[in-house]
């Protein structure tokens, strides 16, 4: 078998393969099965790592969930800053607090992109809450 072919169907980090195969070794490549050769590879930034069944870039995860943490501490003040400027009533106010809650929570278990993805759609679906019960919302009357 040629050591610079595919053993199987699955994602393969470059460093897998023999120096001489001439692949890069922080890439991620595509093997469509035994005997077919590396393709499609993927510039991991930050490496690439073993994982079964298929490997995988390292991502940055402490810097994905400091973003995601910072929209939800933006949404919160957002909230907050309406309420006290409209005197929202308190009735939609807490469902969604809670729901960032659980976000911000899920957030520190994310163990992989896929696991991140969830967690922003979830951050995603609490904007568009937000933004919906805030845009019927009408300032107070001047007395």
């Amino acid at each position: 078998m040629d050591p610079c072919k595919c053993r199987g169907s699955n994602k393969v980090c470059g460093s897998a393969f023999p120096e001489s195969c001439g692949l890069e070794k922080s890439a991620l490549y595509t093997c469509s099965g035994v005997e077919a050769m590396p393709s499609d590879p993927i510039n991991c930034t930050l490496g690439c790592e073993f994982s079964s069944p298929d490997n995988r870039c390292i991502v940055n995860r402490s810097a994905e969930i400091s973003a995601l943490t910072g929209v939800i501490d933006i949404i919160l003040g957002t909230m907050n800053n309406n309420l006290r400027a409209n005197n929202l009533t308190l009735v939609a106010f807490p469902p969604l607090v809670s729901l960032l809650n659980e976000v911000e929570a899920n957030l520190t278990h994310a163990k992989d992109p896929t696991e991140l993805q969830s967690v922003l759609e979830s951050v995603n679906s609490a904007v568009n809450s937000l933004t919906h019960v805030f845009k019927d919302v009408k300032p107070p009357l001047e007395a």
